[in-house]
């Protein structure tokens, strides 16, 4: 099981401390720099040896967006920025587009070759004339091409085998202050800067937009805003392979520190580890237990089920997220004299229901037709209660672009 922790190493070769920090549990991944980097050779030979820590792998990172962000040059091809890039769709929409579908697919060709996993690129911030930290690593000043090149530069990326990581949501390019070593603030209004990001991401029909806003150094009442847009394809159905989460409230994990905190407001790392060893056993996701085989949540959802006409959520003592769709849930029992109730059950009570349902923002309500060998109907409510969740999403959304 992968750490949630992504760590960098200071030469370019391990040394036997770099090899002990490597065996932390907590240690998920290595992200590499330019001082970590000689030649191809070299590189190919740090990586394995980074690999060969511990089993199952840790994860290789960099940044190779292209232009001044290209970690690895000697023997790489020296990529456009994305600035090139966007001259080349000012001058010819087509070729702009094959252009940055072209670099993406020969950066993360390049990389896979020597055994990187991911480069966290491209960079979907808007240029407006004012960062010096986004400037010509942003395609474009128009949100629009910058959508267009940055879809184009993920499928070329995807073409040659890497998951895109796309990053700098139109933001931080319109500050001019560095957040490496400073507190920058975006002076618009939320609305302009919502504008922005719903015309960056509404373009793309495949993927996860997770918005992150920190709390800064005020010790104020803090807002959080929600965004909405259509959620990703997702399976009618689930099935879904139980694995006991360690690291969580109310597993068998000894740190007191994180005794308290929901396991989702750390890191989805050790998480989504989990569905990796589901889907390798043909299931669609992971539904985690505790250490007495208590049903707590899935990696990126909610987990409810049906008994007798009733249904049931977990516990939040159980330490699991309380989550938008968990509340709406509840909300929607209310309102529609639906019975929701609290419940812990074992995963062996859980086989003995009967329906099984996932609630997830990009999910809403999916019915699980499977659980280890144990197999569902679903029941009459379900249809009911996805109906309800629609209903409720096509009124926020309703509501947000009538303002």
């Amino acid at each position: 099981m992968l750490g949630p922790i992504i760590t960098s190493i200071p030469n370019t070769e391990l040394s036997l401390n770099d090899r002990e920090l490597l065996k932390d549990p907590f240690i998920g991944g290595v992200i590499l720099f330019a001082e970590n980097f000689i030649d191809k050779q070299q590189l190919k030979n740090l990586v394995q040896s980074i690999k060969e820590i511990k089993s199952p792998e840790l994860l290789v990172f960099v940044d190779q967006e292209g232009g001044r962000i290209q970690r690895f040059k000697n023997d790489f091809v020296r990529l456009p920025s994305h600035r090139d890039l966007g001259k080349i769709f000012d001058q010819n929409t087509d070729n702009g587009i094959r252009s940055a579908e072209l670099t993406g697919f020969i950066m993360a060709a390049e990389l896979l070759a020597e055994g990187i996993d991911l480069s966290f690129s491209p960079v979907v911030d808007i240029d407006y004339g004012i960062s010096r930290v986004i400037s010509d690593r942003s395609f474009h000043s128009d949100p629009y091409a910058v959508s267009e090149m940055a879809k184009s530069f993920m499928k070329g990326m995807t073409g040659s085998g890497m998951k895109a990581v796309a990053k700098h949501f139109p933001g931080h390019g319109s500050v001019a202050l560095d957040s490496h070593t400073d507190q920058p603030v975006d002076p618009r209004s939320f609305d302009e800067i919502e504008k922005d990001l719903v015309r960056v991401a509404s373009n793309y029909d495949s993927g996860y937009m997770r918005v992150i806003i920190g709390r800064g150094a005020s010790k104020e009442e803090s807002k959080v805003y929600m965004f909405y847009q259509d959620p990703i394809p997702a399976p009618d159905y689930y099935s879904l392979q139980s694995h006991k989460a360690h690291w969580m409230s109310g597993g068998d994990f000894q740190i007191d520190e994180v005794s308290n905190i929901a396991a989702k407001s750390t890191s989805y790392a050790m998480n989504m580890s989990h569905t990796r060893l589901a889907e390798k056993e043909g299931c669609t996701d992971s539904l985690l237990l505790n250490k007495d085989n208590i049903v707590l949540e899935g990696p990126s959802f909610s987990v409810a089920w049906i008994k007798a006409g009733k249904v049931f959520i977990p516990d939040l003592d159980l330490g699991i997220l309380d989550s938008v769709t968990r509340r709406s849930l509840i909300e929607i029992g209310d309102n529609y004299d639906i019975n929701v109730s609290i419940e812990r059950i074992s995963i062996e009570d859980l086989y003995e229901v009967d329906s099984v349902f996932v609630l997830s923002t990009a999910k809403h309500a999916r019915f699980v037709n499977k659980i280890d060998n144990k197999e569902y109907s679903e029941d009459k409510l379900l249809p009911v209660i996805r109906s309800y969740f629609k209903e409720q999403v096509e009124r926020e959304k309703s509501r947000k672009l009538s303002n």
